[in-house]
């Protein structure tokens, strides 16, 4: 982790996973120690130990902030709008679109545009979108185009799925910019 912060690199946990088999021996020769030791301090730490990595496991399962991206849900409400005759922008995984059955394009021709870390000005040759899928934001529109662009032509957020967040264009006459 120190590595991380001083060549400012984010270190995750897949980057820890080759030494994953030393920290399990590590831990498990612990708590054999603690849990052989005669004295009841000791076990007691050792039945803590374990306790809480329960908990843990327990949280990381159920809870919601560890819940998985719902690309399902997401790319249903897309292939919808669509079907209704919507344009729809899709900002995420373009694998993930179809795995759903959702095929996506660099081109409105298809009903549903995969745009990804768009450039400023990007919209200029692209016609207005109805709906705008957006996910993590951090990957998928890392120059924060995307994000201006729904700000200055003033979509409301919509729907939500776990990891997405749904644009709806603005009603007519509601003041916000448009430019078709």
């Amino acid at each position: 982790m120190g590595v991380g912060v001083a060549v400012h690199f984010r270190v995750l946990g897949r980057h820890c996973t080759p030494v994953l088999p030393l920290i399990g021996f590590v831990l498990g020769a612990g708590l054999v120690n603690l849990w052989s030791s005669r004295k009841a301090a000791l076990k007691s730490v050792a039945v803590l130990f374990a306790m809480a990595s329960l908990a843990s496991c327990v949280g990381i399962r159920f809870g919601s902030q560890h819940a998985k991206d719902d690309y399902r849900a997401a790319a249903r409400y897309a292939l919808a709008a669509s079907e209704r005759g919507h344009l729809v922008w899709w900002n995420a995984d373009r694998e993930g679109a179809a795995i759903y059955g959702l095929a996506t394009a660099t081109n409105a021709e298809s009903g549903v545009v995969w745009i990804a870390n768009p450039h400023s000005g990007f919209d200029k040759d692209l016609p207005q979108p109805d709906v705008v899928l957006t996910s993590k934001p951090d990957v998928y529109d890392g120059t924060g185009a995307l994000t201006e662009y729904l700000k200055r032509e003033g979509y409301t957020r919509g729907a939500s799925f776990v990891a997405f967040t749904v644009w709806d264009r603005p009603k007519e006459g509601s003041g916000a910019g448009r430019r078709d």
